[in-house]
């Protein structure tokens, strides 16, 4: 596709939103401009990060949320930002959450500073491709009744096994550090401290049984 045709999908069939990340609602009136890495180093518009080690202090109280919708203008994916610290860098990404709001649809990092062919891997598109179809919570619990303790999500030292092949992926090998910040940030989005406010209220108001499931 060219620029212009990625452009004109964007336009159509994805809604950009600012959130307020502790009562997961979105803000009416969005600031021009607002830059969410900045917020995060600015103290009049950060908060502590707490109940989580992401290796960082602090996060912005609002970003960007985008919402995928089809041609009806029902919600396809919803796409959330992450970042937390690897071994040598802070990672940015992005995960794309299925309609059920528990299922990953994809995950990828768009600027890193990790070692390559080591922490580095957490670009390989066969590494990421792997993140698909994984629950983010234990079996049979959407945002909507999920706790905390209910978080399964995470890398695992080697290949996942049993049970944990629903949640996790393969450990990124020589990069033990990285693999535990990648885990370590997706627990952390998706907690109560961070995402887990806003995918509970999205679940609410797509019905009461999104994301909770036997499978």
């Amino acid at each position: 596709m060219s620029s212009t045709e990625v452009e004109e999908l964007f336009e159509s069939r994805v809604t950009k939103k600012l959130l307020d990340l502790d009562t997961g609602e979105y803000v009416d009136d969005p600031p021009e401009g607002y830059d969410p890495r900045k917020a995060a180093k600015d103290d009049a518009q950060n908060e502590p990060i707490e109940g989580f080690d992401i290796g960082l202090a602090n996060r912005e109280k609002l970003t960007w949320v985008y919402l995928v919708q089809d041609s009806g203008g029902k919600i396809e994916k919803v796409v959330v930002p992450i970042y937390g610290m690897g071994l040598w860098s802070t990672l940015y990404g992005y995960v794309a959450l299925e309609n059920d709001l528990a299922t990953v649809a994809g995950l990828t990092y768009y600027q890193h500073g990790e070692t390559p062919g080591l922490g580095g891997e957490v670009e390989n598109p066969a590494w990421k491709a792997k993140w698909i179809g994984k629950k983010i919570w234990d079996a049979g619990k959407g945002p909507a009744m999920a706790t905390d303790e209910d978080l399964r999500i995470g890398v695992a030292k080697g290949a996942p096994v049993g049970e944990n092949q629903k949640y996790q992926v393969d450990g990124l090998s020589g990069a033990t550090i990285t693999s535990r910040g990648v885990e370590s940030m997706l627990k952390y989005w998706f907690s109560s401290e961070g995402f887990g406010p806003y995918l509970k209220n999205l679940a609410s108001q797509q019905g009461a049984t999104s994301g909770e499931t036997n499978s």
